[in-house]
């Protein structure tokens, strides 16, 4: 899945969530771990990553997980102020 579906997905979750989403740094993080360059650290994370719930990480549960960790269904910050709000009106 493209990134942007994960993010859209935790955004328009009525609730909490949590997303992991990795992104290779060439230019200070790959310099001092000597990871290389983009290309490379790029290829490491295709090959050391699954998404979640994919065949690839049941197959090799060593590897990194990433995407949608969590869902959990919360009430969303706006709705819950203006009841508790309404609430103290009335009250």
């Amino acid at each position: 899945k493209e990134i942007s579906s994960y993010i859209q997905q935790a955004l328009q979750h009525p609730g909490f969530s949590v997303v992991e989403i990795l992104s290779p740094c060439p230019t200070h993080f790959g310099r001092r771990n000597e990871q290389g360059e983009a290309p490379q650290m790029l290829r490491h994370l295709r090959e050391e990553t699954a998404r979640m719930g994919s065949q690839a990480s049941q197959d090799h549960p060593d590897l990194l997980q990433r995407g949608i960790f969590k869902q959990e269904p919360t009430p969303e910050y706006s709705a819950e102020y203006a009841r508790l709000l309404s609430t103290a009106h009335k009250g």
